[in-house]
């Protein structure tokens, strides 16, 4: 295996890779990452006093992974490059401004997504799959919490609608939300943007997105 490769990390959905994944060029390694989605990944439990981006904590938890031990795979650990589409290109763009000096990587691809579609989830779907999983105690929000860690994750799958998904594959409430560590207000952003305090790395992101055509 020829070393040193240009690595493209891919961030996903789901923790199965697509059957139809484009064979990258023989000189780069392509490696894929999924996290953890819904309330599994994006708590919003009264208790946490806001948003629990578990899921993109899980997204830096595998780059710094990979900057550790790529170079056993035949990868160059400063010449990655994250991709991420829809819900992943969110994800890489909030990723650019959570870790403005240390990113890891070298540069970005953002398709389909920013950062401004990320907003405050509020509590409600938290509160409604707890109450169908038996934990509904919302004046005791400690109480609700901690019920709902002793609950089977495939019970509290079940209580999840499947009906009404948004891009973060989860009903409205279990996707990303504001925590001033990984995603900041609209405002802030703005602040930030304009401050210059993101990663300043060679980013991409589509054009006349949306279009059939």
């Amino acid at each position: 295996m020829k070393s040193h490769r240009d690595v493209i990390v891919v961030t996903l959905k789901s923790v199965l890779l697509p059957p139809l994944a484009p064979s990258p060029p023989r000189d780069e390694l392509t490696t894929f990452t999924s996290y953890r989605l819904n309330i599994f990944g994006f708590p919003v439990s009264p208790a946490l006093n806001g948003a629990s981006n578990l899921g993109l904590l899980d997204q830096r938890a595998a780059i710094k992974w990979l900057y550790i031990n790529l170079a056993a795979f035949g990868g160059d650990p400063k010449k990655m490059t994250l991709f991420g589409e829809s819900a992943g290109g969110s994800a890489v763009n909030s990723y650019a401004y959570a870790y403005p000096h240390d990113p890891l990587v070298r540069g970005f691809i953002m398709q389909s997504g920013t950062v401004e579609q990320m907003h405050d989830p509020g509590k409600s779907e938290f509160l409604r799959v707890s109450a169908a999983v038996g934990c509904g105690d919302a004046k005791d929000t400690m109480k609700n919490l901690q019920c709902m860690k002793s609950v089977d994750a495939k019970t509290i799958q079940n209580a999840i609608s499947n009906l009404t998904l948004n891009y973060y594959a989860s009903p409205s409430g279990g996707y990303p939300g504001v925590d001033n560590v990984t995603v900041f207000t609209p405002a802030e952003h703005e602040v930030r943007g304009l401050a210059g305090r993101f990663a300043k790395l060679v980013s991409s992101a589509g054009d006349d997105e949306g279009r059939i055509y």
